[in-house]
């Protein structure tokens, strides 16, 4: 059985306070997966748009885009 230790966040108001991630969210994101666990953003915006304004955005794992 394979077990899968993660967080998933959104990134608006959650991970981001008033669209700036904290040094502090992303140390603790990194440490995160420094445990093996991992980070899943659960997100409405696309790729590049998240890119622009949080670069660390790969720190997190993918998440699932749906099919329209």
């Amino acid at each position: 059985m394979l077990v899968v230790l993660a967080l998933a966040a959104d990134y608006d108001d959650t991970l981001a306070t008033d669209g700036h991630v904290s040094t502090e969210t992303v140390s603790t994101i990194e440490r995160l997966r420094l445990s093996g666990r991992r980070a899943i953003l659960i997100r409405g915006r696309q790729l590049n748009e998240l890119l622009a304004v949080f670069p660390d955005v790969r720190l997190l794992s993918p998440s699932i885009e749906p099919v329209l």
